[in-house]
């Protein structure tokens, strides 16, 4: 590190990490700025530098150990510094969990200077075993998101984002700068989504806008349409189909040819926005073009955020566009394809598929199997609290007006008046 700073070598041997080890003695400043620089993290961080109470006096004589002086034998001082060092590694594996900490922090394990003399022997920038597991770890949260209510991912997905926004800062090497603000970016608009789950408009919408921040440094045009893709759920729900329909076009516009995955999605969405609309001619243009992309995506393959769009999800984007537009024989047929591709009970899109099917069975006029396929999706999307299932049911209720003397609706009533959704 110091040769390629231009600096001369430092005395630094196998005896004086030594003493740095046992606290013998404390590396001088020129080797505390050369460690950080090392590891890319603060001194404070590394355990290289002593906490003081406020307004001690930092200047030689005032009792405080010189640097790479002898520390004073004082048994109780000794003590309260490895129990002050202990605690913060504890908090630290706490807060982020082993699991979450990239291995230039996860090697420290409870006894930091014991991997001092190794660690030293470390490249000075984050490697690209360390990026792919941070890339690993960003993906399998997105795919957690498919199976776990949004309260119980949240703190981690947190977690995982502090790690990378930390690591932002003090990586230097571009390269490196730029895979790690497109990860941060990807963790944020899954932040967003689990806060716009959990009702919090404002965190999701400050999630979303700092990962659009995070596309604009990595230069990554998809990233910035998966935000913008996001965003357009919360803004249609706030009853803004219009804004949420421009801003769908806007994401198709920045994907670019190579994610198709992402253009389908994007174009499906933007299909039930123009339904939504009343723009019956333009919304089944924008959907066709939706299935000629999805016919040569491969989602689990593309981006982090694409791996939810198998063939149950997408063709449910179809059957709620033919339902909006009252195509009920068109959205069935979308609807038999969907209900085809299902895997696994507990999905949340699972919920979101068996009521967009509902819901274009009441709008063909059949409340009794819409009844039958609403109470199963509300029953996936209360285990999961899966935001989007849950008011894909409720929609279906309103259509459902016509018949509300029909036993099946009042049955479907009283399971949504058991669990507190009907008015909500």
């Amino acid at each position: 590190m110091a040769a390629s700073l231009g600096e001369e070598e430092p005395g630094v041997d196998a005896t004086t990490v030594s003493r740095w080890e046992r606290g013998v003695r404390r590396p001088r400043p020129r080797y505390v700025r050369l460690l950080s620089r090392l590891f890319e993290l603060p001194a404070d961080q590394l355990g290289l530098v002593n906490r003081f109470e406020p307004g001690a006096d930092p200047v030689p004589g005032s009792g405080r150990p010189a640097p790479d002086a002898p520390e004073p034998e004082d048994p109780t001082a000794t003590e309260l510094e490895e129990m002050e060092r202990r605690e913060f590694i504890r908090k630290l594996t706490t807060a982020f969990g082993t699991a979450l900490l990239p291995p230039a922090l996860d090697q420290l394990g409870p006894e930091p200077w014991t991997a001092l003399a190794r660690a030293l022997k470390r490249p000075p920038a984050l490697d690209r075993g360390t990026l792919d597991e941070l890339e690993s770890r960003t993906i399998g949260l997105h795919l957690l998101e498919q199976r776990i209510p949004a309260r119980q991912l949240a703190d981690g997905v947190v977690r995982h984002l502090h790690v990378l926004t930390h690591l932002l800062e003090f990586t230097h090497s571009p390269t490196a700068r730029s895979r790690l603000a497109v990860l941060a970016g990807e963790t944020a608009v899954l932040a967003g989504w689990l806060a716009f789950d959990r009702r919090d408009h404002v965190r999701a919408r400050a999630y979303y806008a700092v990962a659009l921040d995070a596309a604009r440094e990595a230069g990554d045009e998809p990233l910035a349409a998966c935000a913008l893709g996001y965003l357009s759920y919360l803004t249609s729900l706030e009853g803004a189909a219009g804004e949420a329909q421009r801003l769908l076009h806007e994401a198709r516009g920045r994907v670019g040819a190579t994610y198709p995955a992402t253009r389908a999605w994007l174009a499906g969405r933007e299909a039930e926005e123009l339904a939504i609309m009343g723009d019956t001619l333009a919304s089944l243009d924008v959907l066709e073009r939706a299935y000629a992309e999805f016919e040569r995506a491969r989602p689990e393959e593309e981006r982090s955020w694409t791996r939810f769009l198998d063939r149950s999800r997408f063709e449910s984007l179809a059957v709620a566009t033919y339902a909006r537009l009252g195509e009920a024989d068109a959205a069935l047929t979308a609807g038999e394809e969907a209900m085809a591709a299902l895997a696994g009970p507990d999905f949340k899109k699972r919920a979101i598929v068996l009521a967009d099917v509902a819901i274009a069975y009441a709008r063909r006029g059949e409340a009794e199997a819409a009844c039958e396929l609403g109470g199963e999706a509300l029953a996936i999307g209360l285990r999961t609290e899966s935001r989007l299932g849950l008011q894909r049911v409720r929609e279906l209720r309103h259509r459902l007006e016509p018949w509300n003397g029909a036993r099946a609706v009042r049955d479907l009533d009283r399971q949504l008046q058991a669990v507190g959704t009907a008015g909500s």
